[in-house]
C-alpha cells in the first residue's frame, strides 16, 4: 500500500530526499489516500480486478506501542473514511497493538488484520490466538503476509537466502499456520490472500507448492468437518 499515508516520519533514507526524518503530514489522511490514490482504481475495468489494500504500518517505538490506543483511535477515525467498494487490510509490526480494541476497531469497517511472518512479530498462530481473544475477524475476507524468518532481520534473511533458487531453510510452524488460515477460510466460506516471500525459506515458489499441496490434501476434511457443524 502506498507509504505515504501509513509512515508516521519519513525514514533517514536517500530515497525520501527532502522529507528524509521529518514526519509525514500525510499518514493516515483518508482525503489524500482516496484522492491521489484510491480514485485510480474506481473504473470497473480495474476494481473487478482488485484484491485487498494492505496498509503496512512500520513498528511503533517502543514508548508508543506500549501504549497503542492512540494509533488505534487514529486507524479507527482512519477505516471509517474509506469508500467500501475495496477490501483493505492493516499489517502492523508490534506484537503489543494486537489487543481487543485492534481488532474491534478492524470488524466495525469489514477490515481484516494481515497475518504476517516477519522478525519481530510473534508466530502466526498466536496473531490468531490474539484475533480470536479479540472479538475474531469479522471481515469476509483474510490476508497473510510471509516475509522473513521469525528473529531474522531483513539484511540477515538477505544474506542466508540469496540467491532465491532453492528451499533453504523449511519453516514448518509457518506452513502449518499458514494451512490453518487457510482451513478457517474455508469453513468460513471466504477468500484467504497469502503473499510469500523468497526472504522466508528461500524459493517463494517452492514455499507457495509446500502449502498449496497441503491444503489441497486436506481441503476434502476440512469441507466435511464445516459441514458437521
Amino acid at each position: 500500500m502506498w507509504e505515504e499515508v501509513t509512515i508516521p516520519v519519513y525514514g533517514r533514507h536517500p530515497r525520501y530526499g527532502a522529507k528524509a526524518g521529518k514526519p509525514n503530514p500525510h499518514f493516515l489522511n483518508a482525503e489524500v489516500f482516496v484522492n491521489k490514490f484510491l480514485s485510480r482504481y474506481i473504473d470497473a475495468g480495474v476494481l473487478d480486478n482488485t484484491g485487498p489494500f494492505v496498509f503496512q504500518f512500520q513498528a511503533l517505538p517502543k514508548r508508543e506501542a506500549s501504549s497503542p490506543q492512540s494509533f488505534i483511535e487514529r486507524l479507527d477515525s482512519f477505516l471509517a473514511q474509506l469508500p467500501q467498494d475495496f477490501n483493505y487490510a492493516t499489517e502492523v509490526r508490534n506484537q503489543e497493538i494486537l489487543v481487543p480494541e485492534y481488532f474491534s476497531a478492524l470488524s466495525r469497517h469489514n477490515v481484516t488484520h494481515c497475518f504476517n511472518h516477519w522478525t519481530s512479530m510473534p508466530p502466526l498462530v498466536d496473531q490468531m490466538k490474539a484475533a480470536a481473544a479479540g472479538g475474531g475477524i469479522g471481515a469476509s475476507f483474510l490476508t497473510s503476509r510471509i516475509l522473513t524468518p521469525i528473529g531474522v532481520s531483513y539484511q540477515q534473511a538477505v544474506e542466508r537466502f540469496t540467491p532465491y533458487d532453492s528451499i533453504k531453510i523449511i519453516q514448518e510452524q509457518m506452513r502449518a499456520d499458514v494451512a490453518r488460515l487457510a482451513k478457517r477460510a474455508v469453513q468460513r466460506a471466504i477468500p484467504v490472500y497469502v503473499l510469500v516471500n523468497n526472504r522466508c525459506e528461500g524459493y517463494a515458489p517452492g514455499t507457495i507448492d509446500a502449502i498449496g499441496s497441503e491444503i489441497v490434501e486436506n481441503l476434502d476434511e476440512w469441507l466435511e468437518e464445516s459441514a458437521d457443524e
